[in-house]
C-alpha cells in the first residue's frame, strides 16, 4: 500500500485539542466508528480525519493532506509553547515525498523532507534514529517515517480498530 497522509502526534494533548489544528473551514464531526491504521492512512473513502490517543500522545491522521504538519510559528496554535512536544509527519508516495518536523519544549529541533529521494528541507541536527536507517536505492520511504515515529513517540503501528473517524464537511 502506498501511504498518502499527514499525521501529527502531540504529547500530553487530547484529540479534541489536536483537532483544533484543522483549518477553520474544515468542519468535522465524530461518527462513532473506529477503524485501523490502514484506513486512517488511506484517502479512501475520503472526507475523513482520524484521531487516537495512545501512551500519552494524541494523534491526528489526515489522508487528504488538509492538516499540514509543518513547523509552527512561535505562539501559533500552542505548538510552540514551552513544554510542548509535537511530531508532524508526511507520507506522500504519489509524489515520493516523506519527512517530519519535531518540536521539543516548544522549539523546532529537527525538520527534514525528502522529495524523489533528495532533501528539500533540512534544518536542525539529525535525531539519533536517523543514523540507523538504511535507505533503499530510491531514497527515504514509509519505513523511514515510521522509524522516526517509533523513536520519538514509542508508537508501534498496528491495524487494530483504534482510530476514531471524523467526517469532514
Amino acid at each position: 500500500m502506498g501511504w498518502n497522509t499527514t499525521a501529527i502526534f502531540a504529547a500530553g494533548w487530547t484529540t479534541d485539542r489536536l483537532l483544533e489544528l484543522a483549518p477553520d473551514d474544515l468542519r468535522h464531526r465524530p461518527t462513532g466508528e473506529l477503524v485501523g491504521l490502514d484506513e486512517a492512512g488511506a484517502a479512501f473513502p475520503g472526507g475523513r480525519l482520524y484521531v487516537r490517543e495512545d501512551a500519552g500522545w494524541a494523534q491526528l491522521w489526515d489522508p487528504e493532506l488538509r492538516v499540514m504538519p509543518f513547523a509552527p510559528e512561535p505562539g501559533r496554535d500552542g505548538l510552540a509553547a514551552p513544554g510542548t512536544r509535537v511530531l508532524g509527519v508526511i507520507f506522500a508516495s504519489v509524489s515520493s515525498t516523506y519527512g517530519f518536523w519535531y518540536v521539543e519544549d516548544g522549539k523546532l529541533v529537527r525538520q527534514i523532507v525528502f522529495q524523489d529521494g533528495e532533501p528539500v528541507q533540512d534544518d536542525g541536527e539529525p535525531l539519533p534514529v536517523e543514523s540507523g536507517i538504511e535507505f533503499p536505492e530510491w531514497g527515504p520511504d514509509e519505513d523511514f517515517v515510521f522509524a522516526v515515529i517509533r523513536a520519538v513517540t514509542g508508537f508501534e503501528p498496528d491495524d487494530e480498530p483504534r482510530y476514531a473517524v471524523h467526517e469532514v464537511d
